[in-house]
């Protein structure tokens, strides 16, 4: 029995691949790399102020370019004639522009009336700024928050209906997996012929019988394949659930920016008609003044048009985030001066590398790989088959029945499944160094995100405590003195310092606005790595909040359908392509010409 047994183990030992030196091999080829190594060129210091000697002795005969002309075409400054200063001013005629005819206004002494028709022909009234973005209301008659936007998500979104139907793909492979082989019956016949006689004529049954646990590691390694599917649809809610918070703060910074491009260009309107006014009835506005007013009021209705464009893109990639991209633009609840969630980078970083997804797929490879490189060392550890046939016998008497049995297997000589083992060998020896190269990669990733982070939100604090107020403070200082300063006063404002005040405060806020949209995305980034359920919550334990400073009112400055069973969103309309695209400039058509109800939509809030 002894000797049998360690028959039995020498050959399960020579079977298991012992003698490959896999990891030997794979340590050689990593520790070979030193011996070639790379970017060895020194790059010469920034600050080098003289050069090698040898440039200089290459560059030093180098004749200049006018030497190397034709002395045909040499000219000496004494024969180049000078131009005159008005010349050298003049706008270059192949510009864009060139054409256009000065400004030209009647004098003082040209009748009123026609003066001012000439005035009103030079600086016409600017159209109209459009129609603003319309927003319906939300299925309650009240808005979307994140987290009704994140229920429709999930019962809408197609990525999580794939990944639960990975899950339970999986799950069937884990069952066949477990399987064992089914049986042959058929009919045999032998000697058929032999005398002028049937010979023998009956039934067989065969049967393989899978030995060294073959089933039980396979099913062992199907059912950790099945369990980083469910890792995997954990990941995929957690990624829906980022696209969902990433568009909802893009649609909120996207609406601020109307807002803002939409109260620039009333107050670069009103200033372009104040100085059409002076300039009409006798003020001491210049002729090209007004002309440069109006270039800034369309370069902000410019700005309003993109802003619009922006808010519908925006809307849209939410609404196909949501699994609704027929969807039609919803109120939203939430403003983008919420409150930001301050997050501790250590904890945040022992949460990551501990409890991240991709961490736990990579612990559950390495014990998939064990399972493999097992059953690949056992694999070709013979299966014996058992044939038995029971016959009738009719070529001679006395016509008995026969029963014959055969039992047998192959013989590993040729293929010991070798490859298979050596492939297993290496991807285990992968799998093992997975978590460690995961690990990194989520570091690398945080710092990242984290660094994004950590200057947005400083960043924020300068807009809220510094910069906002200080320039709010020089606006209304430079509105105060123009409106109490004499005439005579050597140090006096002008209106034009009122609106170079005016729009450097709106700029500041427009950057403000900006920095806000790109401090929720690193918040959202932050909280992507995290994976948590909770924008606002690292597990179950609440971070603390920065406040931030609302966002000033500029208005008001001086001067293909499938099936869903659980969405709350039935219409099957909504699953469809929207292929509307609201007019963003006054005078556009709209891209869809369906009439709308104006009674189910509701104008852009102030």
């Amino acid at each position: 029995m002894s000797s049998r047994w360690l028959c039995w183990s020498m050959m399960l030992a020579l079977l298991g691949g012992c003698s490959f030196a896999v990891q030997e091999q794979a340590d050689r080829m990593v520790c070979e790399l030193p011996n070639h190594p790379l970017d060895l060129e020194q790059l010469a210091p920034a600050d080098q102020s003289t050069r090698r000697s040898e440039d200089l002795d290459q560059t030093a005969n180098v004749p200049a370019a006018d030497d190397l002309k034709p002395a045909a075409f040499q000219v000496t400054s004494q024969d180049q004639p000078k131009p005159k200063f008005e010349e050298r001013l003049k706008y270059p005629a192949e510009l864009p522009g060139a054409s256009a005819p000065p400004v030209t206004i009647p004098g003082a002494e040209t009748p009123k009336e026609q003066r001012e028709k000439a005035i009103d022909q030079l600086y016409p009234t600017l159209p109209p700024l459009g129609p603003e973005p319309l927003q319906q209301p939300g299925p309650n008659g009240q808005p979307l928050t994140l987290a009704d936007l994140q229920n429709l998500a999930r019962t809408n979104s197609p990525l999580l209906r794939q990944s639960a139907a990975d899950v339970q793909a999986a799950w069937g492979a884990v069952i066949q997996a477990g399987l064992y082989p089914n049986p042959n019956f058929g009919y045999q016949s032998d000697t058929v012929g032999t005398s002028d006689t049937a010979g023998f004529q009956g039934l067989y049954l065969e049967q393989t019988f899978k030995t060294a646990g073959k089933l039980e590691l396979a099913r062992a390694s199907a059912t950790m394949a099945w369990q980083n599917a469910q890792v995997a649809f954990r990941k995929a809610q957690s990624d829906l659930a980022t696209q969902v918070r990433s568009n909802y703060f893009a649609v909120l910074v996207a609406l601020e920016n109307v807002k803002i491009s939409r109260a620039l260009s009333r107050f670069t309107d009103e200033v372009y008609r104040i100085q059409v006014d002076q300039l009409k009835f006798g003020g001491i506005a210049a002729s090209y003044e007004p002309m440069q007013l109006r270039v800034q009021a369309i370069q902000a209705r410019a700005n309003l048009v993109q802003a619009r464009n922006r808010y519908t893109s925006a809307w849209k990639q939410l609404a196909a985030s949501l699994g609704l991209p027929g969807m039609k633009p919803t109120q939203l609840a939430g403003r983008i001066d919420q409150s930001l969630p301050l997050f501790d980078h250590e904890k945040v970083l022992a949460r990551i590398l501990t409890r991240h997804t991709d961490v736990v797929t990579a612990e559950n490879g390495i014990q998939k790989a064990r399972y493999d490189l097992r059953l690949a060392q056992v694999t070709p550890v013979p299966d014996p088959f058992l044939h038995l046939a029971v016959e009738k016998d009719f070529s001679m008497a006395p016509f008995a029945t026969t029963v014959s049995v055969q039992l047998g297997g192959p013989i590993p000589i040729y293929d010991r499944n070798q490859g298979n083992i050596i492939q297993a060998q290496g991807a285990l020896m992968r799998a093992i160094g997975e978590p460690h190269r995961v690990r990194d990669d989520l570091t690398s990733r945080l710092a990242a995100a984290f660094e994004q982070y950590e200057n947005n939100r400083v960043l924020l604090e300068f807009y809220r405590k510094q910069i906002i107020p200080d320039q709010v403070r020089a606006y209304q200082g430079v509105y105060h003195r123009y409106q109490v300063q004499s005439k005579d006063d050597p140090s006096k404002v002008g209106f034009g310092d009122i609106v170079t005040a005016q729009q450097t405060l709106v700029g500041a806020i427009a950057t403000y606005v900006t920095t806000l949209g790109q401090a929720w995305s690193s918040v959202v980034g932050v909280a992507d790595l995290l994976q948590t359920n909770d924008l606002f919550q690292i597990g179950l334990e609440a971070p603390q909040m920065q406040p931030l400073e609302a966002v000033p009112d500029l208005e008001h400055l001086p001067i293909l359908p499938c099936e869903h069973p659980c969405t709350t969103m039935p219409d099957p309309a909504l699953k469809g392509a929207d292929g509307s695209w609201p007019p963003a400039s006054p005078g556009q058509e709209p891209s869809d010409s369906r009439p709308q109800n104006p009674a189910n939509r509701n104008p852009l809030p102030d």
